[in-house]
């Protein structure tokens, strides 16, 4: 009974409660767009009493677009008809004329003019150092690598990017280092490999680039490997040219070619000094043991190689052929460019990246004709450069004239590249042999010409030859045999004023220039001297001048007026210059041309004197007048117009 109660309370709580629902919805005005909640029951079939969700949209508000008989009144009205295709007809108007505009400025503007691929041995400065004459680090009076690496700051300051180091290999100092004993250690009196890859790894982190005096002509007598030829041992009988008798061939002194052996009982040739014999290069066996040296020092950071004695490479196979000149038979022999083009393929082999190209150049003497010299490129398989020793040869006595003819002798082209050598170690120094001025428009032209300059080292300040020899000398071979002594062209670097210049804490090892204490690095860069551009200065304008692309790779014309030479470079799409040297004792008035038989410039600017630092100078009309060249002075106009 008492369950029965208890059942007809709760319905009467339930009825109790949905009727309170109701009243609450009934005074909630809510909107009919959104959703609600209700309970089963009330207008809604519900079995379970379940809350169900009811969405009512809003009929206050709808939107329909047009229907398809209200659209065909527009398709066939004839307004609507010639809108679509007045519109439709301008679409493809203005698609067309916008296609032929771009056709006709592709056509019509101007190309980027022609930039050849040039390498970095095309376009940098070399920077040659004798290294035992460069720089000291230990106090032994020998220059040495070390010190060159202490010197980085000293290159980036002339802006050059490539040094080109004399023969550093173990040698038996035998007129200087070509006497090789071992092609794979450092001399130690110049350093130790681990100095030497320092000095590399240095290099490349500032982009800079070495290159080694290669010898594959010759070896000294005290190599191990002439020394196993001596006694015959298997694999190496024919490392060398032996003969049975001299045929009469003359060496590059007018010597014997021929050295007789007492230990094979035999001859060798050497073609140079007979302290110097010739390796057989037609020998498999030598090319190999060649090939390894080559990779050895690649893989030490070197960029490339200069090949000595390049001329000397081959001869002729038959050792009993007489001629008479011998130099026929063992000089720029036929079977030189095979050797050649061997190790020209090692080296691009090598070169895996831009900016990481191998290099193989080689200098021959300035006698040289052209021919002799352009068939040493091959067919793109020979030498990348061919640096001529012409100004190296030359002194005061070559007036521009002269110096126009030796130049189209010498002159090479983009695929034929050219360097130009002002001095070296076995010739006296620019400044000796021209006097102070001459020298510095001896400089101008070399590092304006086509190709690539090679500064020796000191030539940039104007150093001169010492005024004596070491005693005894220590070039001591070329004295015994009647040669000029070169110690004066290989005196130490004069960096500053103190009693070793610099160089050395103690006393060099070749007697120091008399003038190191009033020309040096110190001084030059402390004050000009007879109040003109000092040397130092000069070479640095060159070598930024020369980024200029018609110094870089444009055309050359040569070109003489009385006593001044003229040189004319343009690539074309860029300005063009005119590099105007008088050799003469007077001032000269020239008119500003583009080259012989062309037309005058009619405005110019000038970019460089050698007689004074030029800056932002203004443009200078130069149409129907004279250009006054003063006398022993350089001069270099920019065309504008």
């Amino acid at each position: 009974m008492s369950d029965e109660n208890t059942n007809n309370d709760e319905k009467l709580q339930l009825k109790e409660n949905l009727e309170s629902a109701d009243n609450v919805n009934a005074e909630v005005d809510l909107d009919d767009s959104k959703a609600k909640f209700i309970n089963g029951g009330k207008g809604v079939d519900t079995a379970d009493g379940d809350v169900r969700v009811e969405i009512a949209s809003s009929s206050d508000t709808s939107f329909t677009g047009l229907g398809k008989d209200d659209l065909m009144k527009y398709a066939t009205d004839p307004f609507w008809v010639r809108l679509r295709w007045i519109l439709f007809i301008l679409f493809w108007v203005g698609w067309v004329a916008m296609l032929a505009a771009a056709i006709v400025i592709i056509v019509l503007a101007p190309r980027c003019p022609h930039r050849p691929d040039l390498k970095w041995y095309n376009k940098e400065v070399g920077y040659q150092v004798l290294t035992e004459s460069f720089q000291d680090s230990n106090g032994d009076g020998v220059g040495d690598i070390k010190g060159i690496e202490s010197r980085m700051k000293y290159f980036d300051e002339l802006g050059v990017k490539s040094l080109w180091l004399n023969s550093i290999f173990k040698s038996d100092n035998v007129d200087g280092n070509n006497g090789v004993i071992d092609y794979m250690e450092i001399d130690p009196k110049l350093g130790t490999m681990e100095e030497f890859q320092s000095l590399t790894k240095m290099m490349f982190k500032k982009e800079m680039r070495l290159i080694l005096d290669f010898i594959p002509n010759h070896t000294s007598r005290n190599h191990t490997w002439f020394q196993k030829s001596q006694t015959g041992e298997a694999g190496f009988e024919d490392f060398y040219i032996w003969a049975d008798t001299d045929n009469g061939w003359k060496d590059s002194y007018g010597k014997s070619a021929w050295e007789f052996d007492t230990v094979r009982n035999k001859y060798y040739l050497h073609q140079t000094a007979k302290e110097f014999p010739d390796l057989n290069l037609r020998n498999e066996k030598v090319l190999d043991e060649l090939e390894k040296i080559m990779r050895f020092w690649i893989s030490k950071g070197v960029y490339g190689f200069n090949i000595l004695d390049a001329q000397y490479l081959t001869e002729n196979e038959n050792l009993t052929a007489q001629a008479a000149d011998s130099t026929v038979e063992t000089m720029n022999y036929k079977d030189n460019m095979e050797v050649i083009s061997k190790w020209r393929a090692i080296l691009n082999s090598l070169s895996d990246k831009p900016g990481r190209e191998k290099v193989l150049i080689a200098t021959f003497p300035g006698k040289f004709s052209q021919n002799d010299t352009m068939e040493y490129f091959g067919s793109d398989d020979g030498f990348n450069v061919i640096p001529s020793r012409l100004f190296s040869e030359l002194d005061r006595t070559c007036d521009a004239g002269c110096l126009e003819r030796q130049i189209k002798n010498q002159v090479g082209s983009n695929d034929k590249w050219r360097g130009w050598i002002l001095g070296n170690q076995n010739t006296a120094r620019a400044a000796t042999r021209f006097g102070m001025k001459l020298s510095k428009l001896m400089q101008t032209v070399q590092l304006l010409l086509p190709g690539t300059g090679y500064v020796y080292y000191g030539d940039e300040i104007g150093m001169k030859d010492g005024d004596y020899d070491a005693s005894p000398p220590v070039d001591s071979y070329r004295k015994e045999n009647g040669g000029t002594i070169r110690d004066r062209f290989r005196t130490p670097m004069q960096w500053d004023n103190t009693e070793f210049a610099g160089f050395s804490s103690v006393k060099p090892y070749i007697p120091l220039s008399a003038d190191h204490a009033g020309k040096s690095v110190a001084t030059e860069k402390a004050h000009d001297f007879d109040g003109s551009y000092n040397n130092l200065d000069l070479f640095k304008a060159l070598v930024k001048l020369r980024e200029e692309e018609s110094f870089s790779f444009g055309d050359l014309k040569v070109s003489v007026i009385d006593t001044v030479l003229l040189l004319n470079r343009k690539a074309t799409g860029f300005p063009g210059y005119m590099v105007a040297v008088n050799l003469g004792a007077d001032k000269k008035a020239i008119a500003v041309t583009a080259g012989p038989d062309t037309e005058a410039p009619s405005v110019v600017q000038l970019v460089f004197h050698s007689g004074k630092e030029v800056k932002e100078d203004e443009p200078i009309n130069v149409k129907d007048q004279l250009a006054t060249i003063p006398p022993q002075t350089a001069v270099v106009f920019k065309f504008i117009s």
